[in-house]
């Protein structure tokens, strides 16, 4: 959560668009004449997505060896914090921009989307891919792209 919030606040640092306090896991938000605390809980930490990430990168089967487990677990949760980091800061703006009325749609949709999106890309990648590659139909196989 902490490190979480510190991500995002960088953008609220350079724009003074808003600010964070990391230890508290809090992004404050001002809007015209309205602010708004956001408490960065459990959900908005990414750490269930983070768990099953890790599971999936240690048990899936067609990694060759730690080396390449621990390669794709390092880029996968480096690259899932900063998504959830662009969706907090997005979430943010959006507040910041359009006020308090766009709370709702701001977090469990446009923030939502963008950081499920980027998953999706990530998991693509990592997993089917690795997996499509794998495929061999009789002297046909995608790595090579024929016999």
């Amino acid at each position: 959560m902490h490190l979480n919030t510190s991500g995002a606040g960088i953008v609220g640092m350079l724009t003074g668009f808003y600010t964070v306090a990391p230890t508290l896991g809090i992004i404050h938000i001002v809007s015209g004449q309205s602010a708004i605390n956001l408490f960065i809980t459990y959900e908005c930490s990414a750490l269930i997505e983070l768990a099953a990430y890790i599971a999936l990168v240690l048990f899936f089967p067609f990694f060759k060896n730690l080396q390449q487990r621990l390669k794709l677990l390092g880029f996968g949760v480096i690259y899932l914090l900063l998504a959830n980091m662009l969706r907090l800061t997005v979430t943010a703006l959006i507040i910041h921009f359009l006020g308090l009325p766009s709370l709702i749609w701001a977090h469990v949709i446009v923030g939502r989307l963008i950081f499920y999106v980027l998953t999706i890309i990530l998991y693509f990648y990592v997993f089917t891919r690795s997996q499509v590659l794998h495929i061999k139909i009789g002297r046909f196989d995608f790595k090579t792209g024929g016999a």
